[in-house]
């Protein structure tokens, strides 16, 4: 589901720059405190504030120690500059931290206060004007009773705007306030809304392991008013069956929930974050319908490094870490600051697109208005009959991915790859070569994924006779299958012919896209309505595959058959007319190069690859090794999803024969290129560009001109017969237009 907020803000990020990475200034005045709790020996503190953002917890500015205090002026500025990819800075919080100073010791918390990024981002011009703010400790016993407050202004500037910190408080307030106390109230008494947000956590499979191949997870949930974590389980397919409840006061400045993973590796180095995933407050309030039922959450986290850059990135990356911590305990800040800005790396996705699993919660919101007892932290056993979701036989599903070709990619020879969960496939590395419609890379060539996905048919109904008929659970394609990833590789010519393993350390990442299984399978949306109940009191919805609709590359068996009707047994070979290699390979409309058979439903064009074929335009971020002006190109792919009935899924674990891939002996047969089949057509596209208003980036202001880049992307075609591919489109290159008017921003 979208996150409310986020997504938006970053699709319009990554458009400005062209997925580059972006740059966001932070900046926080803490003015002064008040009432903070004592924690020294005379019942006032060694106060200090710590100010720092979750993106880089190490690198933390200090104030000066105010001795002996309980009211301490700061009149304290820090400025934080975050480069990078603007999910991972929407997704992140600012964290003060009021701190008793202890010398050499680490400072004992007082209390801490967290806003959010995006609600900062949110806020008019961007900016939290100067106010009080409660803090409290949210790790103690008693989390709602603030330990103080603190007035303080928190500002965000992109790099195209110029940012000014607040006005001083004036001296003649100081003066009048000083020596004001606050009364500690506990948060239920100034609360506009109290509530118990519960998380139900049921299981979780296909986990990442942990350090030397370990099991041990468990799973914590961080809000703005407290933290709370299951069990530990010694398994990689954990069941909690737990309920998690942390309490929740309205207004708080923390819309962003974090969920994650952890390991409990222990020893020296402590439990590892594997993986975590964000939810927003606002979308589980306003749409607990859809949160209070069971739904899998994938879990993901950012690539490594690979190869030789990945080592000298993980070693520079400690190697800061260490330099950081321990100029902090020494207090030298130009040690801290020598080290602050040294980079190690290629960057990262703007998503994480590491998979690390799945977990399976529902989400339920409790008010506790009015109520005698106030909210309150817990962790309870649900009981085993609620538990009893997804033992069913696992639903067994086999991909055939087709890769056309592509255009614009910046490479010499370029390699295709698809990931799915955790099984990855992809193409033989291509050269650019001249063709009819100019210098493209020429793959045509099919490669087949096979996995296993966790069912329930009980939230999944999925009837043999809904099979029979053609029909299947929208479930299927929405929810038991993660998110598809679709990367295309520069690959370096000599390593691939040397081999020794060295093409993966010489691969390099130009494009990539995020896809939903629907997406690349091009099957549209599902129904508007659903079409039953399932026994879990769930609206089913279920989708029709036929030809003559946008669903027919999904695949079933033959109808009253256990195979499809174009499965070639194990003894034989798929026919010679079908491969366009062989001489003599004739393809015409009537006799097009693969099966026509009926599956008795009325659909015979279940292995036609040009089904459903569509243009992806890659996307880029910090980690392509691309120029700044470099576009990531398109690529020409499809998919087709063949799933046997549940029934057939069965038949295994009851001593029968396993189900066999109905494509293994297609996908040796390369996919007939478009002049093959005599179905080219061509034309020319002349767009004119008269001027360009008030673009949003451009060169530095010092440029006196900017250059542009122009794309053309052609959305549809109609063509003729159906049985045949849609014509190839060959752009000619645009050149660049020089812009005469004077620059405004970056680009």
């Amino acid at each position: 589901m979208p996150l409310s907020g986020v997504d938006d803000l970053c699709a319009e990020f990554r458009g400005l720059r062209d997925g580059k990475d972006c740059t966001f200034n932070v900046v926080v005045k803490v003015s002064e405190a008040r009432g903070l709790k004592g924690l020294g020996n005379t019942g006032l503190n060694e106060c200090r504030a710590k100010v720092f953002g979750s993106w880089d917890a190490e690198g933390y500015e200090l104030s000066k120690v105010h001795t002996k205090t309980s009211t301490p002026f700061f009149e304290y500025v820090s400025k934080f500059t975050y480069k990078g990819q603007p999910r991972a800075f929407f997704e992140s919080v600012l964290v003060i931290e009021m701190q008793h100073d202890r010398g050499l010791m680490p400072g004992k918390l007082i209390g801490l206060l967290q806003v959010g990024i995006i609600d900062i981002f949110h806020s008019r011009d961007h900016k939290i004007p100067t106010q009080w703010f409660a803090v409290s400790d949210i790790f103690s016993e008693e989390p709602a009773i603030p330990t103080g407050y603190i007035r303080c202004s928190l500002i965000i500037n992109t790099m195209d705007e110029t940012g000014a910190v607040q006005p001083d408080v004036p001296e003649e307030e100081r003066g009048r306030c000083e020596l004001l106390e606050i009364p500690r109230m506990h948060t239920t008494v100034t609360a506009t809304g109290i509530y118990n947000i519960i998380f139900k956590i049921f299981q979780a499979r296909d986990l990442t392991p942990g350090s030397f191949n370990s099991a041990d997870p468990y799973l914590k949930i961080v809000t703005a008013t407290g933290e709370n974590q299951t069990d530990t389980k010694y398994d990689l397919n954990p069941e909690w069956n737990q309920q998690l409840q942390i309490p929740m006061y309205e207004p708080h400045f923390r819309q962003m929930i974090e969920v994650q993973l952890w390991n409990a590796d222990g020893g020296v180095t402590g439990d590892r974050l594997v993986a975590r995933f964000c939810l927003s407050w606002k979308d589980i309030f306003s749409q607990q319908d859809y949160f209070n039922k069971p739904r899998w959450y994938d879990m993901y986290a950012l690539p490594p490094v690979e190869g030789f850059r990945g080592a000298v990135a993980a070693a520079g990356s400690k190697i800061k870490s260490v330099t950081r911590t321990v100029g902090n305990v020494i207090k030298n800040k130009s040690l801290v600051n020598a080290v602050s800005g040294m980079a190690f790396g290629s960057g990262s996705y703007e998503e994480a697109t590491k998979y690390c699993g799945r977990v399976l919660m529902a989400i339920e919101i409790e008010d506790r208005e009015g109520s005698k007892a106030p909210p309150s932290l817990a962790v309870t056993d649900m009981k085993p009959k609620d538990c009893k979701l997804f033992q069913d036989i696992k639903q067994k599903l086999f991909f055939r991915f087709h890769v056309f070709h592509a255009h614009g990619l910046n490479a010499a020879q370029a390699q295709v790859e698809l990931t799915i969960g955790r099984k990855t496939i992809k193409t033989q590395p291509k050269g650019l070569k001249d063709t009819p419609y100019g210098q493209m890379f020429e793959f045509f060539e099919a490669m087949e994924l096979e996995d296993d996905y966790i069912y329930d048919d009980k939230m999944w109904p999925w009837q043999n006779d809904d099979y029979e008929e053609g029909l299947f659970p929208s479930d299927l394609i929405d929810c038991a299958v993660p998110v598809c990833w679709l990367r295309v590789f520069r690959t370096d010519a000599v390593s691939e012919a040397v081999g020794l393993g060295l093409s993966g350390l010489t691969r390099r990442l130009i494009g990539f896209k995020k896809m939903t299984l629907r997406e690349l399978l091009g099957i549209g949306n599902r129904e508007a309505s659903p079409s039953a109940e399932s026994n879990c009191a769930r609206p089913v919805f279920m989708e029709l595959s036929q030809d003559n609709n946008d669903k027919g590359n999904v695949i079933f068996n033959t109808k009253e058959n256990s195979l499809p009707s174009f499965f070639v047994p194990q003894s034989s070979q798929a026919s010679t007319a079908f491969n366009p290699s062989v001489s003599g390979f004739k393809a015409s409309p009537e006799a097009p190069p693969w099966p026509m058979i009926d599956d008795r439903r009325g659909n015979t064009s279940s292995m036609d690859p040009y089904k459903g074929m569509r243009c992806v335009a890659l996307e880029r971020d910090g980690a392509c090794h691309l120029g700044d002006f470099e576009h990531a190109g398109f690529v020409w792919v499809s998919l087709k999803l063949y799933a046997p009935s549940r029934s057939n899924c069965a038949t295994p674990s009851r001593g029968g024969p396993p189900i066999l891939s109905p494509f293994s002996k297609y996908n040796n047969i390369p996919i007939p290129k478009p002049l093959q089949l005599k179905c080219t057509e061509y034309f020319v596209l002349r767009v004119h560009i008269y001027q360009v208003e008030t673009p949003p980036l451009f060169p530095h202001p010092s440029c006196t001109g900017a250059l542009y880049l122009v794309h053309v992307h052609i959305r549809e075609c109609s063509y003729k017969p159906p049985a045949l591919p849609p014509p190839l489109l060959h752009l000619c290159t645009f050149p660049l237009v020089e812009r005469t008017s004077p620059p405004i921003g970056n680009h």
